[in-house]
């Protein structure tokens, strides 16, 4: 069976023996910023804009846990939650991160495993 890049990468991302504890520790920091980043911009015009276009997609036993409440199919929780991560723009704005990298790879990964 051949597995795909997105594969590959996630199975290497698994193996803790791969990284520092540094590492580790940004990484961590940078999961905690962009939920916190997601809690925050929630509310605002564009996370609602969104939610509001996929409103009939959002339900109460979707797959996906979607931020502000509900669930959807994964694309579309990933879409919403991404936008409110990136929504008041805070997120990966300092060193050593900066690279926004956060707001779409978290939100994508975190509806995997809520």
């Amino acid at each position: 069976m051949r597995t795909s890049a997105i594969e590959t990468i996630a199975a290497w991302s698994r193996l803790a023996s791969a990284f520092s504890c540094l590492a580790r520790r940004r990484a961590m920091d940078a999961i905690a910023d962009t939920l916190g980043c997601m809690a925050a911009g929630v509310d605002d015009f564009s996370t609602q804009a969104v939610r509001r276009a996929v409103a009939t997609q959002i339900s109460a036993s979707g797959e996906s846990a979607v931020i502000g409440g509900g669930r959807a199919p994964a694309a579309i929780a990933a879409m919403v939650n991404g936008t409110a991560a990136h929504a008041l723009d805070y997120d990966d704005n300092f060193y050593p991160a900066i690279s926004h990298a956060s707001a779409v790879l978290v939100p994508a990964e975190v509806i995997f495993r809520v």
